[in-house]
């Protein structure tokens, strides 16, 4: 009879563990990201799908289908000045646009800049009636902060702040720079691939630290991501 019991015992015990697994996964979404040598296919239809119970998405800068992404280098400069492939013009336009206060570099010292160089592949995506799509849907996070959704204010780590092949500045200053994000979606079209660099900055402790998941999506969740391999910069 003992020995009855504590069979009984085990078999709810594991339904127990069982269903609290299942209500885990059903409820909450875990995030998932890839190393920076892999490319990662995202579509529109299963981030809906894998949304949880709370409908966490990652919220895809497009209708419905699939984009290939793949980060193909990711490099470390000292400075922006370091930056030899961007233009004075391009550098004066982020400095404007950056905001880092005394208080700021008194918090997190020095800080670098960070070239990410990442290729779209267009698998079958379909995008909205708009003309352009903004490929800003990056945002460099620590892994703690990806994994635990918990932002720490040991690290800075700026907001998508230069696209190297945006339209002229001058023709964006009419518009205050609205559309400096912006590609048209013909750059995208089926089958085809488009190559660009977004730059950050990062402080250089965690630049140091090699530590950082590039976050894939709009909304808030943290759902895709790609483990970056900083490379550093050798311009001497």
């Amino acid at each position: 009879m003992k020995r009855t019991k504590i069979i009984v015992a085990s078999i709810i015990a594991l339904v127990i563990i069982v269903s609290i697994v299942i209500i885990c996964n059903h409820f909450f979404v875990k995030p998932t990201a890839v190393n920076q040598t892999e490319s990662i296919t995202l579509s529109v239809e299963n981030d809906e799908k894998t949304s949880g119970f709370f409908g966490f998405t990652a919220g895809l800068p497009w209708k419905s289908g699939e984009l290939k992404l793949k980060v193909n280098s990711c490099e470390i400069f000292d400075n922006l000045s370091e930056v030899e492939s961007m233009s004075d013009e391009d550098k004066k336009y982020i400095e404007s646009t950056h905001f880092f206060t005394k208080a700021d570099k008194k918090m997190f010292g020095e800080l670098d800049f960070m070239l990410v160089d990442i290729t779209v592949e267009n698998v079958n995506a379909v995008f909205d009636k708009d003309e352009y799509m903004l490929v800003n849907f990056f945002y460099p996070m620590s892994r703690e902060a990806f994994y635990e959704n918990n932002v720490s204010l040991e690290y800075y780590l700026s907001e998508c702040l230069y696209f190297d092949k945006h339209r002229p500045l001058s023709e964006l200053a009419k518009e205050n720079y609205k559309n400096y994000f912006s590609t048209k979606y013909e750059n995208l079209a089926v089958g085809e691939s488009y190559r660009f660099k977004l730059g950050f900055y990062i402080d250089e402790k965690t630049a140091e630290s090699n530590n950082i998941i590039l976050k894939i999506g709009t909304s808030n969740h943290n759902k895709y991501g790609i483990v970056l391999n900083f490379k550093e910069n050798t311009n001497d």
